[in-house]
């Protein structure tokens, strides 16, 4: 099991009441053997990504295990980004404790 970087962009539903669509727009994996704990590398990571010229919208990073499918498992941590198309507005960031199953209070942005 290995961990990646996910950066996924927020699409609000046309229907009231409806969970927004969340699509990956980049993956970045992580060395094999590196300490997905260690997380200080996701905002710079996304704001590059975000930088190739993707536009004005509400957009979710987060540093993450991947499971045996290739897919998102247990988070580190997890940003919400408003980008501008040049550069972040606000950014708030929540570390999660997975060896915990808690919520450590996030770092502000």
């Amino acid at each position: 099991m290995g961990a990646a970087y996910f950066l996924r962009a927020v699409l609000a539903s046309l229907e009231p009441r409806r969970v927004p669509n969340c699509p990956i727009i980049a993956v970045h994996e992580l060395a094999q053997g590196a300490d997905p704990a260690t997380v200080d590398g996701l905002h710079p990571w996304a704001l590059g990504e975000l930088s190739k010229g993707h536009e004005f919208g509400l957009y979710l990073s987060t540093c993450a295990l991947v499971d045996e499918d290739g897919e998102e498992d247990d988070c580190f941590r997890e940003e919400v980004l408003l980008w501008n198309g040049s550069e972040i507005l606000m950014r708030q960031t929540r570390d999660f404790d997975v060896a915990n199953a808690g919520l450590t209070p996030g770092r502000p942005g």
